[in-house]
């Protein structure tokens, strides 16, 4: 999800729900693969160069899913602030700009990056602590300790899918390209891409969609205009997500206009 200037991460996990993942800052200081080795596999951890920060398990060498976050900064550039985001039981990446609308996990919060709300609220009730307290705009994936990913998006934020009969798995990314390079660059068969709906949290467990539904995010229900928040979001949504950009012009004609 998004570019990698700002730090990479990941997460595995297998059938198990054991979760391994690692952070960097530096993610172009990539280990090589030795001559000849198969360009799906990865030997050993850690993969990128140091500043590496491990977290989970020890080695997974059967993941049934994976979860990987390029940072593009809205705020503080550190190796906390790098997804996942990660509490011993779940992993989450997040892109988009998330609000606390109601103020009940400030006190939890260890960093400063706004992604870390979502995982604050899902500790409290899962998605449905997300879609009442969460403002803003977001589409996350999330790995839990059963083993299985969680998806959402609300109807701002984009999300891909498609389908790859090579590895027999589904591959989500936040624009169709992503996957297109992924696909090329592993020689994996790729399918037409599609756009997830609008307001939709689904749930995979290896292969196999588990679960889906409709969501019903809190949005700008709450927000009061922010220049700040404004020009974060305009740095996070980039050229992706027009209906955000005409969302900040409605809110601002209407303090213009209404105080």
């Amino acid at each position: 999800i998004g570019g990698c200037n700002d730090g990479f991460g990941f997460a595995l996990v297998d059938e198990k729900g054991r979760i391994q993942g690692e952070r960097t800052l530096t993610p172009k200081s990539y280990v090589g693969r030795t001559k000849g080795q198969d360009r799906r596999v990865v030997s050993s951890l850690p993969i990128v160069a140091a500043p590496v920060q491990l977290f989970g398990e020890k080695l997974i060498l059967q993941p049934k899913a994976l979860i990987a976050h390029g940072r593009q900064s809205t705020n503080t550039i550190s190796l906390d602030n790098t997804h996942p985001f990660y509490n011993g039981k779940v992993a989450l990446i997040h892109n988009g700009v998330a609000r606390d609308e109601t103020d009940l996990v400030k006190h939890q919060l260890k960093t400063n990056c706004d992604s870390e709300i979502l995982l604050r609220y899902w500790e409290k009730e899962e998605m449905r602590s997300i879609e009442d307290n969460v403002g803003g705009y977001y589409a996350f994936a999330l790995l839990d300790n059963t083993g299985r990913m969680h998806i959402a998006r609300d109807n701002k934020a984009n999300l891909f899918i498609s389908y790859s009969r090579t590895i027999d798995s589904y591959i989500i990314a936040t624009t169709q390209d992503m996957i297109k390079i992924l696909c090329k660059r592993m020689k994996w068969h790729y399918e037409a891409s599609e756009k997830i709906l609008d307001n939709t949290y689904a749930v995979f467990k290896g292969n196999t969609i588990e679960s889906h539904r409709e969501i019903e995010p809190i949005g700008y229900t709450n927000v009061k205009y922010d220049a700040n928040w404004d020009k974060a979001v305009a740095t996070a949504v980039g050229a992706n997500v027009h209906s955000v950009e005409a969302e900040i012009y409605d809110y601002k004609h209407y303090y213009k206009n209404e105080g």
